[in-house]
């Protein structure tokens, strides 16, 4: 199997806080936006609704020249949970926050795990 690229999806409380939390705290380009009632996809029954977010967790990479500026840029604008920006013990920087629903997301400077996706990567 090749793989040609990555699309993220979230299943969010609030449509409207989450395109500014993701476009304006954290510069994200955000792409369609698809509003759905719980009768629209099958995981948002049950759990979901109460327990969005637990267990999982999103990981950006962010050059290593950029991920200061990048830090104090979502610092002054962020009002969730925001973990210090820190130089983890294998190495990387990075910094963690907690999604308005409370999806965890990681930038990390490049570590061992660091894998750019391209067009015919398997």
């Amino acid at each position: 199997m090749n793989l040609i690229g990555q699309k993220t999806e979230l299943f969010v409380s609030d449509l409207e806080v989450s395109v500014d939390f993701y476009g304006r705290v954290l510069g994200f380009e955000v792409g369609a936006l698809r509003q759905v009632g719980p009768e629209g996809n099958e995981l948002r029954h049950g759990r979901l609704d109460v327990e969005r977010g637990i267990g999982v967790e999103l990981c950006f990479y962010v050059d290593d020249s950029e991920i200061d500026a990048y830090y104090e840029r979502v610092l002054s604008e962020c009002r969730t949970t925001l973990e210090p920006l820190v130089l983890q013990p294998w190495g990387a920087r990075d910094f963690r926050v907690i999604d308005p629903d409370g999806y965890y997301l990681r930038f990390s400077t490049p570590d061992r795990d660091y894998f750019p996706l391209s067009a015919g990567t398997r």
